[in-house]
């Protein structure tokens, strides 16, 4: 039998992150509305709102898997935590990748192909190959 000490700091950041998880949530939902309103007042085709529903979906896993990794400890159950983890970050990367798809139906009025194509150029490596701290 493990013993672990649980310290009173690791419970306030457990609970920040449970707080987190739920404004997470909240924002992803937010999204899947103002997106799919978009979609169906534009009459844009059906794959786009399945996308949408799909990272509703994926967003909230995500952040499920924001308060598993807050309430169970790397030091206590790490197989549990480590599951926390990829759901937050790897389910997390595939809504932001969702995100993405629908963005280009969604087009701004001052939004041009070279907006699109710079947006996508700095901001897809990132989700493969982060930058590391300077």
């Amino acid at each position: 039998m493990t013993k672990v000490i649980i310290f009173s700091e690791s419970c306030i950041f457990a609970q920040f992150l449970n707080v987190g998880a739920l404004l997470v949530a909240i924002v992803v939902y937010i999204r899947y509305k103002q997106v799919h309103e978009f979609l169906v007042s534009h009459q844009i085709g059906y794959r786009s709102i399945k996308v949408n529903i799909v990272g509703l979906y994926l967003g909230w896993i995500g952040a499920f898997g924001i308060s598993i990794v807050a309430n169970f400890q790397e030091t206590a159950v790490f197989r549990v935590h480590l599951t926390g983890a990829l759901m937050a970050f790897g389910v997390g990367s595939a809504y932001l990748w969702t995100q993405v798809s629908n963005y280009e139906y969604i087009q701004f009025i001052h939004a041009t192909k070279c907006c699109d194509l710079f947006s996508t150029t700095v901001c897809g490596p990132q989700t493969v190959f982060p930058f590391e701290r300077m």
